[in-house]
């Protein structure tokens, strides 16, 4: 007869939640109840990691991972669906190509000073002993 295991709970200390990329790690309490381990999922449920003594010596999921596993799928669901809700991102071109014609506008204003000619007239200048060229007094 085999012997039915049940499985162990979790205890969770932290959520830490990814904006930038996709990925949530949590801060577990181990079986002791005095170590912490640190519990990772990257781009979805299946990559995990956790850094307790079953996962690094043996590279199996542990049941720090085994148990957090349908709570990571619920965080990368609920990311999937906000990244395609995206309204900020059509008032951000918009400002982004206001500020590229500033700057094409800014541009052509510079070279239109570069292109003009200087009026000499208005600056005699004249060399000096050290042989710079100075204005006239």
């Amino acid at each position: 007869m085999k012997k039915q295991v049940t499985p162990k709970e979790v205890s969770v200390i932290a959520v830490y939640k990814f904006t930038k990329a996709a990925r949530i790690c949590f801060e577990v309490l181990s079986s002791d109840e005095i170590t912490k381990y640190n519990t990772c999922f990257n781009g979805d449920a299946e990559h995990g990691s956790c850094n307790c003594d079953g996962h690094e010596q043996y590279h199996k999921d542990c049941y720090h991972i085994k148990g957090l596993r349908p709570r990571a799928q619920a965080y990368f669901d609920s990311r999937s669906e906000a990244e395609e809700e995206t309204p900020g991102i059509d008032a951000a071109e918009q400002h982004i190509n206001q500020l590229r014609q500033q700057v094409a506008a800014s541009r052509q204003a510079q070279r239109a000073i570069l292109a003009a000619p200087l009026n000499n007239q208005s600056h005699k200048m004249e060399v000096a002993p050290s042989g710079r060229l100075v204005p006239m007094r």
